[in-house]
């Protein structure tokens, strides 16, 4: 995809990475991204019910991060996926069921395999949306679980370049940390 937006554009320097898994210190530059595309999309659909929510290392201050902006869609069983879908589709994400098949993945990239964006996709009803968040929300809460988790990232990213192999061994402690805690 050549028409990327001009916030992306503008921190290309900061956000995006090929094939590969890169860690890199936290930049406010993401918080940027993750606005400018929650205007494209919900500037599309105002009064949508659509909910867009910054997810991932990248929505964490102080958290190194791959520097691909990842974010949480959610949506009314009334607007349907088919609309989500032609939503983003038309603003250039890329739909990838074979990337995760547990959940439905948007990405957007440039025509060099560059990564930039992503989302995952739930409908109101599906409690794997209420993880991400949770996940998200604990990181943010608690210093020394965003610490322990920072170190298992770095580790993971000496271990191996291979970004399907990275994300399967920090799902462990993922699936510790998503549970809402009372």
């Amino acid at each position: 995809m050549s028409d990327l937006p001009k916030h992306i554009i503008d921190h290309r320097d900061t956000i995006g990475i090929a094939h590969t898994v890169e860690l890199r210190e936290y930049d406010p530059a993401y918080w940027e991204v993750f606005l400018g595309e929650l205007s494209r999309i919900l500037g599309h659909e105002p009064d949508s019910g659509l909910h867009l929510h910054h997810v991932g290392s990248t929505s964490i201050v102080g958290l190194c991060a791959k520097p691909i902006v990842d974010m949480l869609l959610i949506y009314t069983p009334d607007f349907g996926f088919d609309r989500v879908r032609t939503l983003l589709e038309r603003i250039g994400y890329i739909f990838r069921e074979d990337l995760l098949p547990d959940r439905t993945y948007f990405v957007l990239e440039d025509e060099n395999g560059v990564r930039y964006c992503s989302i995952s996709v739930f409908e109101t009803w599906d409690p794997r949306s209420d993880d991400i968040l949770a996940f998200r929300d604990n990181l943010r809460n608690d210093p020394a679980l965003m610490e322990e988790y920072a170190s298992i990232k770095r580790i993971l990213a000496d271990e191996t370049a291979d970004r399907t192999v990275y994300a399967r061994k920090k799902s462990e402690f993922i699936r510790r940390h998503s549970k809402c805690v009372k």
